[in-house]
């Protein structure tokens, strides 16, 4: 997991920490830095990313551009890092962002409608990494 810790605490991990032991490792750094991401990549090996990183919704009401930003960048930066993954040995079949629900179950084919900054990020995230 990485995490730069915006606005949560690393103590609120402990339930977490405790249940996985050596199974989760937290790296605590901006995720959208491609050079520290990848350096924590390059370590764990990950075969699958979840990228639920992003700032809060009442931050992106406040903040637009950042939160868009936010949930942008750290999505490019891990399509850069699977780009390159040949060379340093990683190599991945799922990288996923967060869909709005709108039907359950969801699936790949869910529907991407925007309707804030935040969601708007997160759809971007998730038509960048489809193509």
């Amino acid at each position: 997991m990485v995490d730069d810790y915006f606005p949560g605490l690393d103590s609120n991990l402990r339930p977490a920490l405790a249940a996985a032991g050596d199974r989760l490792t937290v790296t605590a750094t901006m995720p959208a830095d491609q050079r520290l991401l990848g350096a924590v990549v390059d370590r764990e090996q990950p075969t699958v990313v979840f990228n639920l990183a992003t700032r809060p919704l009442l931050y992106s009401f406040l903040n637009p551009a950042t939160a868009f930003d936010v949930n942008t960048d750290i999505a490019l930066s891990l399509a850069e890092l699977l780009r390159h993954g040949a060379s340093n040995g990683w190599c991945s079949q799922h990288l996923r962002g967060v869909r709005l629900i709108e039907q359950v179950p969801m699936s790949e084919a869910h529907p991407l409608l925007p309707e804030t900054s935040y969601a708007a990020g997160k759809a971007a995230s998730d038509l960048e990494l489809s193509s």
